[in-house]
Protein backbone atom coordinates (compact mmCIF):
# COMPACT_ATOMS: atom_id res chain seq x y z
CA UNK A 1 0.00 0.00 0.00
CA UNK A 2 2.93 1.99 0.27
CA UNK A 3 4.34 1.72 -2.58
CA UNK A 4 1.21 2.68 -4.42
CA UNK A 5 0.98 5.41 -2.56
CA UNK A 6 4.27 6.76 -3.49
CA UNK A 7 3.59 6.05 -6.86
CA UNK A 8 0.81 8.02 -7.36
CA UNK A 9 2.90 11.19 -5.37
CA UNK A 10 5.72 10.47 -7.56
CA UNK A 11 2.72 10.39 -10.82
CA UNK A 12 1.08 13.51 -10.18
CA UNK A 13 4.39 15.38 -9.29
CA UNK A 14 5.37 14.63 -12.46
CA UNK A 15 2.64 15.00 -14.40
CA UNK A 16 2.10 18.34 -12.91
CA UNK A 17 5.38 20.11 -13.89
CA UNK A 18 4.59 18.83 -17.47
CA UNK A 19 1.28 19.36 -17.95
CA UNK A 20 1.68 22.89 -15.45
CA UNK A 21 -0.95 21.93 -12.95
CA UNK A 22 -2.08 23.41 -9.86
CA UNK A 23 -3.08 20.57 -6.77
CA UNK A 24 -6.96 20.10 -7.44
CA UNK A 25 -7.24 18.58 -4.14
CA UNK A 26 -6.55 15.08 -2.69
CA UNK A 27 -9.65 13.44 -4.47
CA UNK A 28 -8.79 14.95 -7.77
CA UNK A 29 -5.55 14.13 -7.89
CA UNK A 30 -6.16 10.46 -6.32
CA UNK A 31 -8.77 10.09 -9.66
CA UNK A 32 -6.26 11.26 -12.01
CA UNK A 33 -3.89 9.12 -10.85
CA UNK A 34 -5.98 6.42 -10.62
CA UNK A 35 -7.36 6.95 -14.49
CA UNK A 36 -3.80 8.04 -15.94
CA UNK A 37 -2.51 4.65 -14.46
CA UNK A 38 -5.28 2.49 -16.18
CA UNK A 39 -4.90 5.30 -19.42
CA UNK A 40 -1.14 4.68 -19.22
CA UNK A 41 -1.42 1.18 -19.31
CA UNK A 42 -3.87 0.31 -21.74
CA UNK A 43 -2.09 2.52 -24.32
CA UNK A 44 0.90 1.40 -23.80
CA UNK A 45 -0.74 -2.43 -24.58
CA UNK A 46 -2.25 -1.40 -27.30
CA UNK A 47 1.64 0.10 -28.86
CA UNK A 48 3.15 -3.00 -27.82
CA UNK A 49 5.06 -1.96 -24.51
CA UNK A 50 4.33 -4.67 -21.55
CA UNK A 51 4.65 -2.55 -18.36
CA UNK A 52 6.01 -4.55 -15.55
CA UNK A 53 5.19 -4.23 -12.04
CA UNK A 54 8.48 -1.93 -11.26
CA UNK A 55 8.58 1.60 -10.18
CA UNK A 56 9.62 3.16 -13.19
CA UNK A 57 8.00 1.63 -15.65
CA UNK A 58 5.05 1.77 -13.67
CA UNK A 59 5.74 5.45 -12.70
CA UNK A 60 6.30 5.74 -16.83
CA UNK A 61 3.45 5.03 -17.80
CA UNK A 62 0.89 6.62 -15.04
CA UNK A 63 2.90 9.64 -16.38
CA UNK A 64 1.71 8.81 -20.11
CA UNK A 65 -1.91 8.58 -19.14
CA UNK A 66 -2.05 11.52 -16.54
CA UNK A 67 -1.12 13.74 -19.26
CA UNK A 68 -3.66 12.02 -21.80
CA UNK A 69 -6.43 12.44 -18.70
CA UNK A 70 -5.90 15.99 -18.25
CA UNK A 71 -5.22 16.86 -22.28
CA UNK A 72 -8.79 15.38 -22.68
CA UNK A 73 -9.85 17.38 -20.07
CA UNK A 74 -8.68 20.53 -21.54
CA UNK A 75 -9.77 19.67 -25.12
CA UNK A 76 -13.22 18.63 -23.39
CA UNK A 77 -13.55 22.10 -21.78
CA UNK A 78 -12.75 24.30 -24.50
Amino acid sequence: MLYSILLGIAIFWVTSKIMNLRGWGLIMNTLFVIAGSMVGKWVLNIVGFGVGGSFIPSLISGVIGCCVVVLAIRVLNK
